[in-house]
């Protein structure tokens, strides 16, 4: 088990590329550089040749923000809020 790692910002590459209609996109990834991660995180496991298992969570919510707002704006206490 691992915490997700950071990449080293400095090895970011950012590459206009076109489609096949002619559009222009980005490609956003890391340069093929290896860095130094800390151990216990998934880079380092994966450099090591180790399977990496790293339980990830998304809420983009901003709950301390959200709360805030639900002081602010009691009116909306009752619908979708927060805790």
């Amino acid at each position: 088990m691992t915490h997700q790692g950071k990449r080293d910002q400095a090895t970011l590459k950012i590459e206009e590329r076109t489609d096949a209609r002619g559009f222009a996109y980005y490609w956003i990834g890391f340069k093929r550089i290896l860095s130094n991660p800390p151990s216990g995180t998934d880079l380092r496991a994966i450099y090591d040749g180790k399977i990496s298992v790293t339980p990830l969570h998304l809420n983009l919510t901003e709950v301390q923000t959200a709360k805030k707002l639900q002081r602010a704006f009691p009116e909306v206490v009752g619908k979708k809020t927060h805790k």
